[in-house]
């Protein structure tokens, strides 16, 4: 009979320790290439990430051909563009 893997208990992430250890991005464009301002990786999962971003203004959407992309808002609002074109406006509440 084949053993099951065991699954690592999941470990408590802060997002407020996060927002902490990053340093806003102000300004922030579709041309900007990071210098790792504004984002931080708090955990590993699966294939990808657990990651935080702290920043205002513009940026383009990217595609996720392997993944799903999760946004929550926490403070102020973002407005997402999905494809096929649809709006998404999101608010902090």
């Amino acid at each position: 009979m084949p053993s099951k893997p065991i699954a690592r208990p999941a470990k408590p992430v802060s997002i407020t320790e996060g927002f902490n250890k990053i340093k806003a991005l102000i300004n922030r464009t579709p041309t900007y290439n990071s210098d790792g301002d504004g984002f931080l990786s708090l955990a590993d999962y699966r294939d990808g990430g657990i990651f935080l971003a702290h920043y205002a203004g513009n940026s383009e959407w990217e595609r996720h051909a392997k993944g799903d992309e999760m946004v929550m808002v926490v403070e102020g609002e973002t407005t997402l563009i999905l494809l096929p074109v649809s709006y998404t406006h999101l608010r902090a509440h």
